[in-house]
């Protein structure tokens, strides 16, 4: 009998043993992995930027840099030189299908060419503030349906940017202020942006009092 309790005892001494090595083995697999993890984000994060695990943040670059981790969230690119978002601009590294967040302010930019935005269909903010932009291609929004932030102050638009409006019905914010809209018309594209709650045109030539609508 007392034998047999010996051996039931050690059986058990040996499944917890068993059990401890699995769960320690388990820690250090864990572990591993973390540290893969944290050793592989620097190694896609382009220079001169930071990365987190949701966030980009880049100056002083001439283009949109590669490769940005595709688990980015927000990229933000203010206070660059970017004068061009190219159709091949966020097509040339990993494509950044959660990028929800993306500022190019402050980068003197010029021109956005009509099939820049066509990848990031999850977009959700733009802001563009702060450039020398003067119009945007009527298709430039064609895929970004999400899109519920525009900001394209302080730029050099003459007219209200209409066109693109009619691929924003998620638009909930428009900011154009301090342009040099030389018109208070609102044109029939804002006939789609049924979910604008907030347009801001302070700073322009004509007072917010005398706008018209045309649907």
């Amino acid at each position: 009998m007392f034998e047999a309790e010996v051996m039931c005892d050690e059986r058990h001494r040996l499944r917890d043993g068993d059990a401890s090595v699995v769960v320690r083995v388990t820690l250090m697999l864990l572990l591993v992995a973390w540290n893969v993890v944290d050793a592989a984000a620097p190694s896609v994060c382009p220079p001169s930027c930071r990365c987190t695990a949701v966030l980009v943040s880049c100056s002083g670059v001439s283009r949109v840099p590669v490769p940005v981790p595709p688990s980015t969230r927000v990229l933000d690119l203010d206070h660059s030189h970017i004068s061009l978002l190219t159709n091949a601009s966020f097509v040339r590294g990993l494509p950044l299908r959660r990028l929800e967040e993306l500022s190019v302010q402050d980068n003197g930019l010029l021109h956005v060419e009509a099939g820049a935005l066509l990848s990031l269909t999850e977009l959700r903010v733009l802001r563009l503030g702060r450039n020398h932009l003067s119009s945007l291609p009527a298709n430039v929004f064609v895929a970004n349906r999400k899109l519920a932030v525009l900001d394209v102050h302080a730029n050099y638009f003459a007219v209200l940017p209409d066109a693109v409006l009619r691929h924003l019905h998620s638009l909930v914010s428009l900011n154009v202020s301090f342009n040099h809209l030389t018109s208070p018309r609102l044109g029939p594209g804002f006939r789609y942006t049924t979910q604008l709650s907030h347009l801001d045109l302070s700073g322009s030539i004509y007072f917010v009092r005398f706008l018209t609508v045309v649907l």
